[in-house]
């Protein structure tokens, strides 16, 4: 149940599905669902320790690096974001046109706005005295997040996504 909760926070943020953003190849990542640990351990019982890995984003957890940028978005302007996209307008027969109104609409994560600013302060601290101090510009309040992204092909990747404060 705990898991199922938690699917239903992420897919808020836009993790798990589609962000719909003008890209035709885009991808919905993955995060693993209770159904999805039923079908591999078929029937057995499966507990916590399992899928603690996904919680911290890794594992079965997939997110695509739009998915991560807007996260950071969702973050920084403390709980919405517009879906990303590439282009302004379209240029059909020398007129441009602007994009869908999709675009511009506020999507909300329901979340209470005090709730970001304790992980705000948090990812300052990233880049003021933590994993991302070499990134510390004086009198710039940028706020970050380290990572790493397993590859099975080769060595791992490392990964850091920021926003100014």
């Amino acid at each position: 149940m705990g898991l199922d909760i938690f699917n239903s926070h992420l897919d808020r943020f836009g993790i798990n599905r589609k962000l719909e953003i003008d890209f035709p190849q885009e991808s919905k990542g993955n995060s693993p669902t209770s159904a999805y640990y039923n079908k591999i351990y078929k029937g057995e019982n499966w507990y916590s320790p399992y899928i603690m890995s996904v919680g911290i984003g890794q594992g079965e957890m997939e997110l695509t690096t739009i998915q991560m940028a807007n996260l950071a978005a969702i973050i920084a302007n403390r709980g919405y974001y517009f879906i990303p996209h590439f282009g302004k307008a379209l240029r059909e027969n020398g007129k441009a046109t602007l994009i869908y109104d999709k675009y511009r609409i506020q999507n909300f994560v329901d979340i209470e706005y005090q709730y970001f600013e304790p992980v705000i302060n948090g990812m300052e601290q990233v880049v003021q005295a933590g994993t991302a101090r070499a990134s510390y510009i004086p009198d710039i309040a940028i706020c970050g997040k380290t990572g790493t992204a397993q590859n099975p092909h080769g060595e791992d990747h490392s990964i850091f996504l920021l926003f100014c404060a």
